[in-house]
């Protein structure tokens, strides 16, 4: 504490609200730093739940693209290519996000790899669209329209001959197509040849102009050839749609994947906030209690320092006030108030030890005065002693000279 002697008292009460100011400081900048790093951990967590949802929203709009690629192949209305496209848009969009997130790096090959199988994917659907479309869309047009421009045109032909066994020909011919747009299995192309080579020579023994059956000769040819085409088309198709599940089943584990990786990020994140939050708190309050009990301390230690200070310098100067001047003053060396008080004191002491010297000598001076006097009155009490003695003797004389002047008077007398 000897360093606080050389403060004044003013400046070591301020101490107090120094070391207050202190701890006040270094709590609210542990607040400060642990608020920021929670504030941190919760941004990149309620970053990281966004990136979820843009990832769900992704895997979402997948699902939508293949609903509109159904609706599209069910339905061949090209309102669902639209659709489609802005589906398609859309999840562009949500793995463009991804991809320029800082945070996901870690997920960089997984998004480049999704990017690329859904890619394909738009590729494919786009050449399975050109593909029903030149196929048809509805049976006017098309493959399906030529197709059934062909068919009207044999039948119209063998009308016209009441040619029943070619007619049974044609209708097996018709059985074939219809279940081969049913179960879409070459097989049936295959019969189809089988029953174009009957036809011939069922056409060939039919008993009609030469030119009629070279006609419907031709028109049966145009009539494989055009379902042969659409055939072609619709397998084509049917394996470019193969290409597409491949592909959407390619991205939708690693979507899945990312999706649930990104979500236990973030709940790691928002756990990390909150245990940086719980242990904020649980700091802040070990602070302050070690910053009330640093306080109650020094203030204890200032105020014991000073009331001692001030006690022992009233003790000494209650000695003082005794005429104790062996008093040893060390409150001289400080530099506060006590200080001043103790200098103040020493100078009461050094006056008092003055004033008893002081007092002293006139005790002194006194005592001289005194035994001077006393000779003195023993030197007139003598002197009348002496004066009474020699009074006495003169009286006695005198009487003796009264007695003798009497006898003289009365011999006088006598003699006269």
């Amino acid at each position: 504490m000897n360093f606080l002697s050389r403060m004044r008292l003013l400046y070591q009460i301020s101490l107090i609200g120094a070391v207050s100011l202190v701890i006040f400081v270094v709590v609210g900048g542990v607040q400060f730093a642990a608020e920021h790093q929670r504030r941190s951990a919760q941004s990149i967590a309620d970053m990281t739940l966004d990136n979820r949802l843009v990832a769900d929203a992704i895997s979402k709009d997948f699902l939508n693209a293949r609903r509109r690629e159904k609706d599209f192949l069910l339905r061949k209305d090209e309102k669902y290519v639209a659709q489609h496209a802005d589906v398609v848009a859309s999840v562009i969009a949500g793995l463009e996000q991804l991809s320029r997130e800082p945070s996901l790096g870690a997920f960089d090959a997984q998004i480049s790899q999704i990017e690329t199988a859904f890619a394909n994917y738009t590729a494919k659907f786009a050449t399975v669209v050109e593909l029903q479309r030149d196929i048809g869309l509805n049976e006017e047009e098309g493959l399906l329209g030529r197709l059934r421009g062909s068919v009207h045109n044999v039948e119209e032909a063998l009308k016209k001959y009441n040619a029943d066994n070619l007619t049974v020909i044609m209708l097996m011919m018709r059985r074939h197509e219809k279940d081969f747009l049913a179960r879409l299995d070459p097989k049936y192309v295959g019969r189809i040849d089988d029953r174009l080579a009957e036809f011939g020579p069922a056409l060939a023994a039919l008993a009609i102009p030469a030119d009629d059956k070279a006609r419907i000769s031709d028109l049966m040819k145009s009539y494989v050839t055009d379902f042969k085409a659409l055939s072609a088309k619709i397998l084509q198709r049917e394996e470019e749609l193969g290409f597409l599940s491949a592909f959407y089943a390619e991205a939708e584990p690693i979507l899945d994947d990312i999706s649930l990786a990104i979500g236990s990020i973030a709940a790691a994140e928002k756990q990390r906030a909150e245990q940086i939050a719980a242990t904020s708190l649980t700091v802040t309050i070990v602070m302050y209690v070690a910053g009330i009990v640093a306080l109650l301390g020094l203030s204890l230690l200032l105020s014991g320092a000073i009331v001692r200070a001030i006690s022992g310098l009233t003790g000494k100067m209650t000695r003082l006030a005794d005429n104790d001047f062996d008093v040893e003053i060390n409150e001289v060396n400080r530099s506060d108030e006590i200080g001043e008080m103790g200098r103040a004191v020493r100078v009461f002491r050094e006056n008092g030890i003055e004033r008893a010297k002081l007092e002293e000598a006139q005790r002194a001076q006194d005592e001289r005065r005194r035994k001077r006097m006393e000779i003195q009155e023993q030197y007139i009490k003598e002197f009348d002693e002496a004066v009474v003695a020699v009074m006495s003797d003169v009286g006695s004389a005198v009487e003796q000279l009264h007695q003798v002047s009497n006898v003289l008077r009365d011999s006088a007398k006598t003699a006269t």
